[in-house]
């Protein structure tokens, strides 16, 4: 089945889609054109208008919608079946501050897309296909990603999410709307409504309710068998498909790479060669060369950690060098620790035959006390993300890091304490969804690569109730959660057709 993707249709609303932003526009100059910055936060007016500009696509689609209690939205398509277990598409439209236009909104859009495009072919479905926009895919507001996803997947229990707090004030982002779903939004009247008190902090229960998501969040979990099959489409978010890219074009046309630092990497097809040189940014124009694909088989995921160093503060001048207890040069020497050690699992591994890339940590966060040049730190927190897509080898790092924490403390006589705050399961994906999608790439002569998803998505929570795949289109210089943020129309409208194929497929089965 050859099925056609109205590509205009689909960058147009993606585009659309970019404007409901609370961001000005990007105007860093030594990003590559186009560069548009989005901040869309969930549950504020700008989500809130999003949402509604979608439900009315949907609905002007003519397929059927609903929203559960903590806004996960529902686009669905009966199927001739509906006693079938649903197939399942979609992603997020959140974007946390000063992001791109491309991170979760071509697997919405361009999910709605794979289904209007099967529906104007005249396509059937045996199975009811849907379509997700999961709720707060981003953990800016409720410092928890995958929010909607966690919740649907029963990872995540309700009474704990409702009591999230609101880590962004009133002040900071205006008043919670009290828009219902599905229902216009309007600055104006977003910025009447009120909540507690600026000084109090909110909950996720609060925020959500003013936003008109009511109900109780033990009516979200879904069941496993729910759904067939869940396919979710997805920009890279990384370098690997357009490296391979550049990398095979540059082989085919007899040029030498040279101090790139790339190899060569397998599971993937051959490319064609292209007609011009690479733009000065490095990134192959579309005419440059064929798109590849990637089709994931395992999805990383990360542990979330706590550390707060206490130590012993004083005045710059006044407290001597050999009496310090020094939060902060305390802390230095964790985040080495944690390079060091995550360096030495990827050696090992790759000393095994595995990748040698698939750990990864990073303290991304850090917070001194009292914070002026002139006092010695006295205490220090420190946020460290660390993932892997084995949780043995990710364990085995953490207790190495736990190894020289105990010493550090010891020698340098401060307190560190510890706190998990989540250490999420990775997924793989189900082996005959891969297998659907690597068949519809040779069908139609498309290069693809099976590789891992070193990012995590709303489908790694999916997982825990149905079996999962991802597709992967290339993004300029492997940019993603930037202005700068590009995926180039082709790409879109051919992974968007490859996810249609793959839907009208498994609908079928």
């Amino acid at each position: 089945m050859q099925v056609t993707i109205n590509s205009e249709r689909l960058l147009n609303e993606l585009h659309h889609l970019a404007t409901l932003t609370d961001c000005p526009p990007a105007t860093d100059p030594s990003f590559p054109a186009p560069a548009v910055a989005v901040t869309r936060i969930v549950f504020t007016p700008r989500d809130l208008e999003a949402r509604a500009w979608l439900i009315s696509l949907a609905q002007a689609a003519g397929f059927q919608t609903r929203v559960d209690p903590v806004g996960n939205i529902f686009i669905r398509w009966p199927g001739s079946d509906e006693g079938l277990g649903v197939v399942g598409t979609g992603s997020h439209t959140d974007a946390i501050p000063h992001a791109g236009m491309y991170d979760g909104t071509v697997g919405v859009l361009g999910g709605l897309e794979a289904l209007r495009s099967l529906k104007e072919y005249g396509f059937i479905p045996k199975r009811t296909l849907e379509l997700l926009m999961f709720t707060s895919e981003e953990p800016t507001r409720f410092g928890i990603g995958c929010l909607g996803s966690r919740l649907l997947g029963g990872v995540l229990s309700p009474a704990k999410a409702d009591a999230l707090p609101d880590l962004i004030s009133e002040t900071e982002l205006g008043a919670p709307s009290t828009t219902k779903p599905g229902a216009p939004s309007s600055p104006a009247a977003s910025s009447q409504a009120k909540v507690g008190s600026h000084d109090a902090r909110l909950t996720l229960h609060d925020v959500r309710t003013a936003a008109g998501f009511t109900g109780p969040l033990t009516d979200v979990p879904l069941p496993i068998g729910y759904y067939h099959a869940w396919v979710e489409l997805h920009i890279e978010q990384g370098p690997l498909l357009e490296r391979e890219m550049k990398e095979s074009a540059l082989k085919e046309t007899g040029s030498v790479l040279k101090g790139t630092g790339f190899s060569p990497s397998g599971g993937s097809r051959g490319l064609q060669a292209p007609e011009k040189s690479t733009h000065e940014d490095g990134a192959l124009a579309p005419e440059e060369s064929k798109t590849i694909l990637g089709i994931v088989t395992h999805i990383a995921a990360p542990a979330s950690y706590r550390f707060i160093v206490e130590g012993h503060g004083g005045h710059a001048g006044a407290l001597l060098m050999p009496d310090r207890r020094d939060a902060l040069t305390a802390a230095s020497e964790i985040i080495l620790s944690v390079e060091r050690h995550t360096l030495a699992a990827n050696a090992e591994a790759k000393l095994t035959g595995e990748s040698g890339v698939d750990s990864v940590a990073t303290v991304g966060a850090i917070n001194v006390h009292p914070g002026a040049v002139n006092s010695v730190p006295s205490r220090v927190t420190l946020m460290l993300d660390i993932r892997d897509t084995d949780p043995e080898r990710r364990e085995h790092t953490m207790s190495a890091l736990r190894a020289d924490i105990a010493e550090i403390q010891s020698r340098r006589g401060v307190r560190i304490t510890e706190e998990r705050i989540n250490a999420d399961t990775p997924a793989i994906s189900a082996d005959h969804l891969v297998s659907t999608l690597t068949a519809l790439c040779d069908d139609e002569h498309i290069p693809y690569k099976k590789m891992v998803s070193r990012a995590y998505h709303d489908t790694n929570f999916m997982a825990r109730i149905a079996p999962v795949a991802m597709l992967f289109i290339p993004c300029r210089n492997g940019v993603s959660h930037r202005p700068d943020e590009y995926a180039t129309p082709e790409s879109i409208t051919l992974g968007t057709r490859i996810l249609a194929r793959a839907l009208a497929q498994l609908a079928n089965e």
